[in-house]
């Protein structure tokens, strides 16, 4: 019956892109292309249509054509053919925290007059969430506008802590008590064969960094300096964090014994092979609507302090656009972030909704009965989220984060060792960004 009654509340977002007439066109009509990073597919892809049909019906004197370019790796190298080829579409859709490289790149355009010739323009931005219109600007300039946003919540299995005779009413709240639950729920067969993990974190290629970020944070240390141009891989928190990630393999056994895939995760947590996982809020809906247990999501476990990261995309504007263009653009961008806009997509997957009046619609209301975990994302982000690791020439950091993690996860290198050479090499690549 549940996953029964929240197929009808995604239903009834979905429904309400459904529209039967054929749009007017206008007599002059300004074409508008952008770029959308994500894997084609599913309620997503479902709902930035619908977006995209809407718009374009009620706005005749604009067509919007969306192209999808797969990851957020391939939509860089994308923009970047456009940018040489004088081809960029008038704006697009990246991870929030590139805006760094994308500047190095010369592709981003502010959007601060725009916000000024908008009648309700501060009134719009002040109505964002303060963890995702943080990181929208740059040099004081507003750069970006949050889109399909995100935190790494906790999860965990109630009924396995029944199982075991944890309360499934008192999750862990340090990492101690993470360590010792976590054991706890691990359990094997007759064999030895491990069936279910106590605990879970991504550590394969290109998503490592994001628990990185975290427990670096929740150690009490910061990832990269504020402008983009430093990173503190080396430093005691950084070192002291990595070192407890690696204690969870090697001495205490909790977690798989080999690098854990992102997009493994949420099927081995719905199939019961993990008991407690940290992981994108992106996730709810598939995994409330799916689990045959009761799933319980909480604050994250933590060392010294209560924090989590945030994720997810931001809506970029390219430079030269025309006035018309810059104009067409910014009404799109208006449209997907207003809170119907805002709690349907929320609603078709967990992202959580960029705006605080999308929680008051009907939409969200309906959707947090079925997906109480929703209002615990929530408040993950009143609690605290971080800033993924932002630098210039994020690309190659993040590359670089990844290989030396899996190192020191591995065993190949220390923890000190695999640290201090990320260090050497990161700062080899952003010096001629340090003035």
């Amino acid at each position: 019956m549940k996953k029964k009654v929240l197929g009808m509340v995604l239903a009834a977002a979905l429904a309400a892109t459904s529209f039967g007439s054929v749009p007017v066109m206008a007599e002059d009509v300004t074409d508008l292309e952008f770029y959308f990073a994500i894997v084609a597919g599913g309620a997503l892809q479902q709902t930035m249509d619908a977006f995209v049909s809407e718009f374009n019906e009620a706005n005749p004197q604009y067509h919007v054509e969306m192209i999808y370019t797969g990851t957020n790796d391939d939509n860089i190298i994308k923009l970047q053919a456009a940018a040489q080829a004088g081809t960029l579409p008038q704006f697009y859709v990246a991870p929030y925290n590139y805006k760094y490289m994308l500047d190095s790149l010369g592709i981003i355009s502010p959007l601060d007059d725009l916000v000024a010739a908008d009648e309700d323009g501060e009134a719009y931005i002040d109505g964002f969430l303060d963890s995702f219109i943080r990181d929208s600007y740059l040099d004081d300039q507003l750069i970006s506008i949050p889109f399909a946003r995100s935190s790494c919540i906790f999860y965990y299995n109630k009924d396995a802590f029944e199982e075991v005779g944890l309360d499934p009413e008192a999750p862990p709240t340090s990492w101690e008590e993470l360590v010792e639950d976590a054991k706890l729920l691990t359990k094997t067969d007759d064999s030895g064969k491990v069936e279910r993990y106590g605990f879970g974190l991504c550590e394969n290629q290109g998503h490592s960094q994001w628990p990185y970020t975290i427990l670096t944070a929740q150690n009490g240390g910061q990832i990269n300096s504020d402008d983009g141009t430093q990173t503190f891989f080396d430093s005691p928190e950084s070192i002291d964090a990595v070192q407890w990630w690696v204690d969870l393999h090697n001495v205490h056994k909790c977690v798989p014994d080999y690098l854990l895939a992102f997009e493994d995760m949420p099927n081995m947590f719905i199939e019961g092979q993990l008991a407690m996982m940290q992981h994108t809020s992106g996730n709810l809906t598939n995994i409330y609507g799916n689990s045959d247990f009761e799933v319980g999501v909480a604050l994250m476990p933590y060392s010294e302090i209560q924090t989590s990261s945030t994720g997810g995309q931001n809506f970029f504007m390219s430079p030269d656009c025309s006035e018309e263009e810059r104009k067409g653009a910014w009404e799109f961008i208006r449209y997907c972030t207003e809170p119907e806009q805002q709690a349907r997509w929320c609603a078709a997957c967990g992202y959580l909704a960029a705006v605080d009046a999308a929680y008051e619609t009907e939409t969200l209301k309906k959707y947090m009965e079925e997906v109480p975990g929703l209002q615990g994302a929530f408040d993950q982000l009143n609690a605290g989220a971080v800033t993924e690791i932002a630098t210039y020439e994020c690309q190659q950091i993040w590359t670089l984060v990844n290989d030396y993690l899996q190192a020191a996860i591995t065993g190949e290198m220390t923890v000190e060792d695999a640290m201090g050479e990320l260090q050497m090499k990161a700062d080899s690549i952003l010096e001629d960004y340090r003035e």
